[in-house]
């Protein structure tokens, strides 16, 4: 009887722990089965929200904060975009905006040279949601780049005075990057009208010379030939660095040759033009003085490069 007892006991035991085994698994896959729904109305949360841009007005909050520290969180924030939470996103989109709105103000750095993702989607996405997620934050993230163009343009006619817009084009338009003002919420349903981003530019007026510069409202057919250029430039940019160990005039101008050879090659036009350019984009003003020598000395340098 004692035997029977324990065997009983034994038994009862056994299936109390395969009861409890098999519940504990129910819970996870329950609580698996919720995530992915949770994961999946979030998704859909985002799907289903109109475009806006998420700045509605210039702030400065970071007025204080150094251009290279911005660029820096900039590539951080990048990283991050894409497998973040909604809430997240939205935060970290926000952040972002404001960065961008900051260095348009200070005309620090072109938006063609910034950190900014062409595409959020990073290798196999793990569901459903998280494919249609990636599609929603892909395009938001081009129309905030429209944006972002469109005010520095603004920003840059501001303290520059550029005054370029045509006016072939209806006054509403034409005045969201050459007004007085900029309206944020303007700029974002034009920015999520579907138009090729060479169509945009020239109906907004931007010049080529500035539209080369920009991050996405650009001819796509110059903007291939800028990132041409700007490997043929790195590549000149070395050779100059290695040659000026015996060439001492050249140590420390292998970035600036560079540029000059690349503004010789995008712009068309007078010498003041390539100038011009060259000195919007290095912010560098010793070479600009004598620039018809230095232009020279570019050309002269590309081809020893090539001949190498």
């Amino acid at each position: 009887m004692k035997n029977i007892s324990i065997s009983r006991r034994n038994t009862s035991e056994t299936t109390s722990h395969a009861y409890m085994h098999k519940t504990s698994r129910l819970k996870d896959f329950a609580a698996g089965k919720l995530g992915q729904l949770r994961d999946l109305a979030a998704a859909k949360f985002e799907s289903f929200q109109a475009y806006s841009f998420p700045v509605e007005q210039y702030s400065p909050l970071l007025a204080k904060v150094a251009s290279s520290a911005l660029i820096d969180e900039l590539e951080a924030i990048e990283s991050c975009l894409l497998g973040c939470s909604t809430a997240e996103y939205f935060s970290y989109r926000e952040r972002k905006a404001r960065i961008h709105i900051e260095l348009n103000m200070r005309g620090s750095v072109w938006p063609a040279f910034r950190p900014m993702s062409d595409n959020l989607r990073q290798g196999e996405m793990a569901s459903w949601a998280s494919e249609a997620r990636a599609c929603v934050r892909k395009r938001w993230n081009l129309q905030d780049r429209q944006v972002i163009d469109m005010h520095w343009v603004f920003a840059l006619n501001q303290r520059a005075g550029l005054r370029f817009a045509p006016w072939k084009f209806s006054h509403e338009i034409r005045n969201l990057c050459w007004g007085a003002t900029f309206e944020f919420d303007r700029a974002a349903r034009y920015a999520a009208e579907e138009k090729a981003a060479d169509v945009k530019a020239d109906e907004l007026g931007i010049p080529f010379q500035v539209a080369i510069n920009l991050s996405w409202l650009q001819n796509i057919e110059m903007a291939s030939r800028m990132d041409k250029l700007l490997v043929n430039g790195g590549r000149l940019e070395r050779f100059i660095r290695e040659i000026a160990k015996d060439r001492p005039w050249l140590r420390g101008r292998s970035r600036a040759y560079k540029w000059i050879w690349v503004a010789d090659q995008m712009m068309e036009g007078s010498y003041g033009a390539k100038r011009d350019w060259y000195v919007v984009i290095t912010k560098e003003w010793l070479l600009a003085h004598d620039f018809r020598k230095h232009l020279r000395r570019a050309r002269s340098l590309n081809a020893e490069c090539l001949a190498s």
